[in-house]
């Protein structure tokens, strides 16, 4: 079956990470953390949330990581357009090593 735009792929059984309900709540985390950095990029003071929001998706499966983007990417494109200083999320995702690996072939 198609997968349907922002709804994780169906995890078979026995795969470690989280179940599919666990990563919709860790994409809102997502969905907040960009909103929440949408405030503080307008003062400058974005950096250190910026920071604890990314140390978030270091830590994920790599599977549910690629996951949680795919529900969200659209959002955090359109977010990115409407406030340049966001796109450092992108270049985050990029520079950050572990980050990185997970989401080279997304």
């Amino acid at each position: 079956t198609p997968q349907q735009p922002n709804q994780p792929p169906q995890q078979a059984r026995g795969m470690k990470g989280l179940t599919v309900e666990e990563v919709r709540l860790v994409s809102r985390i997502f969905t907040s953390g960009v909103t929440c950095l949408r405030l503080f990029t307008d003062s400058g003071e974005g950096d250190e949330i910026f920071e604890a929001i990314g140390a978030v998706f270091t830590v994920m499966e790599p599977r549910n990581f690629i996951d949680m983007l795919h529900m969200k990417f659209p959002q955090l494109f359109v977010a990115m357009v409407e406030n340049m200083p966001l796109a450092k999320i992108a270049a985050w995702l990029l520079s950050n090593q572990v980050v990185s690996m997970r989401t080279a072939d997304v």
